[in-house]
């Protein structure tokens, strides 16, 4: 059991980096657990939440004055004992260029990935929310945005900041730059959006689309291969809250 348990871990642990790094549900009251840092620790938040097909994530910028093995020795120390008698109190991992040591505890992963630079250890925390993703379940990429036949969403995260609340999303489809921009701005020009400008672009490659409506606005930029077999759409939408 517990090695079904730590290798399930384990492939959340990669799971959860992939989606960090890739590339729906509103989880607004979630009680986030405190990051397991040291005073010396330099931490800052970078979004207070963003969900991930459904995955409530909250990420941090740290850095540490010690190397690399000194900051793993030190979150050995903090995390070995174990948070559940069934799994590992942690688990060690190796992805490309970054170290990462993660932990399970009481329904969230804390993951800290680091890479030594300039004689110091820096890198992302993040605390990902794996019991609300097991009661909710995940959500399918694109759900709600309008896309035009044959599109696949490749990416689509949602972030909730202070202030300010936005969803990014990459797709491609095999139609030209003409055809994709046209079928965005009658859309949203029909949902009451105002075309806020579109520049294009002379020699047929790229081309932009901004929307504003209210306190909304929506950026897209509209990128063909050099093959002009596929067309890449990337879509930011915003919305600016009351303070």
């Amino acid at each position: 059991m517990k090695w079904y348990l730590n290798t399930a871990l384990k492939n959340i642990v990669k799971l959860v980096f992939l989606l960090l790094f890739s590339s729906s549900v509103l989880a607004k009251d979630i009680d986030w657990p405190n990051p397991t840092v040291s005073e010396a620790t330099k931490i800052q938040l970078i979004a207070r939440m963003q969900v991930i097909n459904g995955l409530p994530i909250r990420s941090f910028d740290v850095s540490f004055d010690d190397s690399l093995k000194e900051v793993i020795d030190l979150y050995k120390k903090q995390w070995r004992r174990p948070a559940n008698k069934d799994i590992d109190p942690y688990i060690i991992r190796q992805a490309g260029p970054w170290l990462i040591i993660s932990r399970f505890e009481q329904g969230f992963m804390h993951a800290v990935q680091l890479v030594e630079k300039d004689e110091k250890t820096i890198g992302f925390y993040s605390i990902s929310n794996l019991e609300y993703l097991e009661k909710h379940g995940a959500v399918k990429s694109g759900e709600g945005f309008p896309t035009p036949n044959g599109s696949k969403v490749v990416s689509d995260i949602l972030a909730y900041d202070i202030g300010l609340n936005s969803r990014t999303l990459i797709l491609f489809n095999k139609k030209n730059l003409h055809s994709n921009v046209n079928f965005y701005r009658r859309h949203y020009q029909n949902k009451g959006w105002v075309l806020l400008s579109n520049p294009g672009d002379p020699k047929g490659r790229k081309d932009v689309l901004n929307f504003g409506r209210g306190d909304e606005s929506l950026a897209m930029t509209f990128s063909r291969s050099p093959d002009r077999k596929s067309t890449e759409i990337v879509a930011v939408l915003s919305k600016r809250l009351p303070e």
